[in-house]
């Protein structure tokens, strides 16, 4: 790159898909994992209904800064009945290798129970992007 010049990192996935909550409100983990993902590359995650969830769910551009696995997410109590279109996205300088990924997830725990034991994650929705 020459002296005074500069890239700006550009859109290059972009993934969206329909989430339904259900007929129980619970606080609710959504999960960005990247794999093989370039450091300084930037995920985000967004809704195109903000109502109702809160805080509400979205995450703002968050820079890839550990490679070759990044996770980072949000948790939010999302109402019973809700609906949406999620999308997330990676903006990112230089393409993506070969075999590297974006997966969103939404789940939520169980808490400890004693008829089950020690708490674990629920998944309800995982969608994945590769290269």
């Amino acid at each position: 790159m020459e002296k005074g010049s500069h890239q700006t990192a550009g859109l290059r996935w972009k993934t969206t898909f329909n989430y339904s909550q259900g007929d129980t409100e619970r606080d609710m983990s959504f999960t960005l994992k990247c794999i093989n993902i370039p450091l300084g590359s930037s995920v985000a995650l967004s809704t195109d209904n903000p109502v109702g969830p809160m805080p509400p769910l979205v995450l703002k551009p968050v820079e890839v800064s550990t490679y070759p696995t990044f996770i980072v997410g949000v948790l939010v109590k999302v109402p019973a009945g809700y609906t949406c279109k999620i999308s997330f996205e990676l903006y990112s300088i230089v393409a993506p290798e070969a075999g590297s990924s974006v997966t969103c997830q939404a789940g939520y725990s169980t808490g400890i129970d004693s008829n089950i034991g020690p708490s674990r994650t629920i998944i309800t929705a995982s969608v994945t992007t590769e290269n």
